[in-house]
């Protein structure tokens, strides 16, 4: 009878040990390295050189635009944290023979609040930092380089369907430091064929009004890029 007794009592004290590590992680994750077809049209001003140009996404090659991009996401029930790194290289020319080659680094750092299971608002910071290369019949006639940061606020809605996911997003920002105003917005159709994988395709608006206000070497960056979007999340 005391054996029973001690077998008992070493049941219980171990069942919630093995109850908590065998517990599912709050936490979930998502990467999403994507791509996307962005045209670009606007005007680019350093100093006493500016380029206005427009092109579209098909004409990626002649503008010789460049693009490495990922996402990431890690959420903990109705908070996400959100992270979006990319790098962008594009060459933009003026019929006079001036061209502007720019390479440019934008990082966002965000945070999620779902107000409803379909309705997320959103909070965040985007740095932004630029590179403006001129060069007249390919001699370098001035160089500028800027960074800012756009504080900016939005939401995010999004929708799931079995195995596929309706998604879109718009946050606006800037103003009172960095752009004069900034406008982000996507929105995408997702399929999940297995657990660990969506691909995904959608359409992407960033558009964008910097001014650097220095004498003689004012900066304009004010370029609106657009186009299709295509990415594949991998969930975690």
């Amino acid at each position: 009878m005391k054996n029973c007794y001690v077998f008992f009592v070493a049941l219980a004290v171990s069942a919630p040990a093995h109850a908590q590590v065998g517990a599912p992680s709050p936490w979930s994750f998502e990467l999403t390295p994507y791509f996307w077809s962005m045209g670009s049209s606007g005007v680019i001003l350093g100093g006493a050189n500016a380029v206005e140009f427009d092109f579209s996404a098909g004409d990626l090659a002649e503008a010789r635009s460049f693009q490495l991009a990922s996402r990431f996401e890690a959420q903990n029930g109705d908070w996400t944290i959100l992270g979006d790194l990319s790098v962008v290289s594009l060459q933009a020319s003026e019929s006079g023979g001036l061209d502007v080659d720019v390479d440019q680094f934008m990082f966002e750092a965000a945070g999620a609040y779902h107000i409803e299971p379909w309705l997320e608002f959103l909070f965040g910071l985007r740095y932004q930092n630029t590179n403006l290369d001129f060069q007249q019949s390919g001699t370098s006639v001035g160089e500028r380089n800027n960074g800012w940061v756009d504080p900016f606020l939005g939401g995010r809605v999004s929708q799931d369907f079995r195995r596929w996911r309706v998604e879109a997003r718009a946050d606006a920002g800037g103003g009172l430091i960095g752009s004069d105003l900034a406008f982000n917005g996507y929105a995408t159709l997702g399929f999940r064929p297995v657990n660990l994988l969506s691909l995904v395709a959608g359409y992407r608006v960033l558009d964008v009004d910097y001014v650097k206000e220095d004498g003689a070497a004012t900066v304009v960056f004010d370029v609106n890029r657009n186009g299709p979007m295509f990415s594949v999340t991998l969930h975690f």
